[in-house]
């Protein structure tokens, strides 16, 4: 089989593993506020959509194209991308997620950055950040149908999750709680999880980013997080991670989502209630007495289990993130 190595260029708080890594020249300052539920607002209100950083991210992918040069370009919510692959002939291909394809108005103000920088790069003005997709050799999605219906206009490559999946399904009674994107204070979302959990008859896990590793009785508190981790999870409470969603389905567990009102959490948490795999807590709501009540709800519900169980065969018939070399390999 021919070797396919892979490039990533990316900001400098994110962390791959076994791939060649090229620094954005300038790390992104996102802004944690919400401006809004659309997804072009979600981006604008990241600093995706600054002109700044527009022309920063199209120097640093140029960078990487011409020390790298590559095949493809896969793409997730980098726009600067597309003007990159035009200018170098490179197929991009665009990683997209239903959430984008909401119906939300917005000011088309929005996107006023976003037009001067692609007017500049001779290529057409948008009315919405998906249409820059269908500028794509083929887009990609992760998730069963139910979960991302993407319009049939866009040809599609679908994968099940964006995870390798393990070889064998464990079972035991642990709890995971994985927050890696809430906007909760850490301080207090810690305090409400002794109070609610500390001192139960099983194990439970807790990501929080930026709290040091310690135990307190049967509470592992832990700043590091990998999806292999899930396995064996009795049920999982997470804040709407979409990978952390999908992994989930795929090994069946049933998950309790935190979530506020951004465009994909937000869509996430109402997807496993509309499905019948979880159930859902607003940040508004998040106490140690809902946060108890609604794990002890999802623990008890047979019929959650059930249907996890069998949306668990739909996503690994799909496959895994294994068959994505050979799926891209198609477009070049």
């Amino acid at each position: 089989m021919e070797q396919i190595r892979c490039a990533v260029c990316a900001d400098e708080s994110s962390s791959f593993h076994g791939v060649s890594f090229y620094k954005a020249k300038a790390p992104v300052s996102f802004s944690r506020t919400e401006t809004g539920r659309s997804y072009e607002e979600y981006q604008k209100a990241y600093g995706a959509l600054r002109g700044s950083w527009l022309k920063k991210d199209y120097a640093s992918i140029s960078s990487a194209i011409q020390r790298f040069e590559p095949d493809l370009l896969l793409e997730i919510g980098r726009p600067a991308a597309f003007a990159a692959g035009k200018e170098y002939g490179i197929a991009v291909c665009s990683v997209l997620s239903a959430p984008m394809f909401r119906n939300t108005p917005f000011s088309y103000s929005v996107l006023n950055s976003l037009n001067e920088f692609l007017r500049s790069n001779n290529m057409e003005q948008v009315i919405r950040l998906s249409d820059l997709c269908r500028q794509s050799r083929a887009s990609l999605c992760f998730g069963p149908q139910c979960f991302q219906p993407i319009p049939v206009s866009y040809p599609l490559i679908r994968c099940g999750f964006s995870a390798i999946s393990p070889l064998e399904r464990e079972q035991t009674s642990r709890l995971s709680i994985v927050f890696s994107e809430a906007s909760l204070n850490t301080r207090r979302t810690k305090k409400i999880i002794c109070e609610a959990f500390q001192g139960a008859p099983y194990e439970v896990q807790a990501f929080l980013p930026g709290t040091p590793m310690e135990k307190r009785d049967n509470i592992r508190f832990q700043n590091r997080f990998l999806l292999s981790c899930l396995n064996g999870s009795r049920a999982c409470i997470h804040d709407g991670n979409e990978a952390v969603m999908l992994y989930c389905i795929s090994l069946g567990i049933p998950q309790l989502i935190v979530h506020d009102s951004s465009y994909q959490r937000s869509w996430n948490a109402a997807c496993i209630r509309r499905a019948g795999i979880g159930l859902s807590l607003s940040e508004a709501e998040f106490s140690m007495e809902r946060l108890y009540e609604t794990y002890r709800a999802l623990c008890v519900a047979d019929l959650l289990e059930t249907r996890t169980l069998a949306l668990r065969k739909e996503t690994l018939y799909q496959g895994d993130l294994s068959a994505l070399p050979s799926l891209l390999s198609k477009l070049i």
